[in-house]
């Protein structure tokens, strides 16, 4: 018998039943961040985010062209999914090269339901080693015992004393407490499925007398590693660093 091609990408129900789960256990990885979902976005035009540092100075332009192809859900998006059924993108990371794009002021939101999202076969195959799962040629999946004594390894990203102490993109940031105070609200914000914040209103809540990220974040050349702007006042966690953690 002739082979045939592998999967490219695997819906929900069909991951529920390969993996002999529950619903809601797949539903708790897509919204704890252990399982990516992606969706396919069609053609459309974009802005394509190009980041260049000179000396102390990080400038960003958008190039405008022609995208479509998958593009991950992060846990946050997945949160606010399941409980209003529909999520709205309008902007959003492609699979390949981690490129950011942006739609045109002018372009609708794209809506994105349930029924809309998959499992690419390598997020599937990631999954299964590491958490100790071995597919069998049947397609169906058993799981390994533990290994014990196994050494834990750290995580790429993660956030120490209220983010006070941060480690990301392979960076180790100190910061202080209005600092430290912005983040917390940020990644409270991405929790409860709103992670867009307006930049005066963090900085107020964290008590401080500048009205500008830039003066409040100058310390850290790097911090826009953390934090993203949508040029209008509007502040988010980068969604490389929420889903790192």
């Amino acid at each position: 018998m002739l082979g045939l091609p592998e999967r490219v990408f695997y819906s929900t129900n069909e991951l529920q039943a390969l993996w002999e789960l529950n619903a809601s256990d797949i539903q708790y990885y897509l919204l704890q961040g252990f399982l990516i979902a992606h969706v396919w976005l069609p053609m459309m035009s974009v802005y394509e985010e190009i980041t260049e540092i000179e000396g102390n100075r990080i400038i960003c332009m958008r190039d405008l062209k022609h995208w479509e192809g998958y593009t991950p859900l992060y846990s946050h998006q997945c949160r606010t999914l399941y409980r209003t059924g529909k999520v709205y993108l309008r902007d959003f990371m492609s699979s390949e090269g981690n490129k950011k794009m942006f739609l045109p002021d002018t372009a609708n939101s794209v809506p994105i339901h349930i029924n809309d999202i998959v499992i690419l076969n390598e997020e599937r195959q990631r999954f299964e080693r590491e958490h100790k799962f071995v597919s069998l040629s049947s397609c169906r999946v058993k799981v390994d015992g533990k290994v014990i004594g196994a050494v834990t390894t750290k995580r790429p990203s993660y956030f120490e004393q209220a983010f006070r102490k941060v480690h990301h993109a392979g960076i180790d940031f100190s910061f202080g407490n209005i600092q430290a105070s912005v983040l917390q609200q940020l990644y409270d914000a991405a929790q409860s499925g709103e992670p867009w914040q307006s930049g005066k209103k963090l900085l107020e809540r964290a008590g401080s007398i500048s009205f500008t990220m830039q003066n409040v974040f100058k310390s850290n050349p790097h911090w826009r590693k953390l934090i993203d702007s949508d040029g209008r006042g509007e502040y988010r966690l980068q969604e490389s660093f929420i889903t790192a953690l």
